[in-house]
């Protein structure tokens, strides 16, 4: 993945795990682009290195300090990490379900996406208005 990002094309893959529900779930297919010259920004979905056991990992960016990017999980209540700039491979563009595209958010509903996972309000917010649909589809 670095290779072909680092000479500026899209890199794409399927998602193992559920760190990020709701919004990117087990076998979505990610598209990843460069950063370039654009260092990433809090709402960001990031393709990184975990620092500490050099996976890769794709988390949602919650706040930039510095040169440092506080990252986690959107299925987590707790910041996953604090990594270098450096440790981002680069940036989910696009994410695709059974093959149709899945709406990220763009500009500042990703920053408001990204304060409401940092506290930790993401998770129950999304799964209470996923009830609430359901239940009114059950109505009709």
């Amino acid at each position: 993945m670095r290779g072909v990002l680092a000479a500026g094309m899209d890199f794409q893959f399927m998602a193992k795990g559920w760190s990020m529900l709701p919004f990117i779930w087990h076998e979505d297919v990610l598209r990843i682009i460069p950063s370039g010259n654009r260092a990433p920004q809090a709402g960001d979905v990031v393709a990184c290195l975990d620092p500490a056991s050099r996976r890769l990992v794709v988390h949602l960016v919650v706040a930039r300090q510095g040169a440092r990017l506080l990252v986690k999980g959107d299925n987590s209540n707790t910041i996953d990490g604090s990594l270098e700039v450096a440790d981002v491979l680069g940036i989910v563009s696009q994410v695709m379900r059974k093959g149709k595209t899945v709406r990220l958010g763009t500009g500042h509903e990703r920053r408001l996406l990204a304060l409401v996972s940092r506290l930790g309000i993401l998770k129950p917010v999304v799964t209470g208005a996923v009830l609430l649909k359901n239940s009114f589809k059950r109505r009709r």
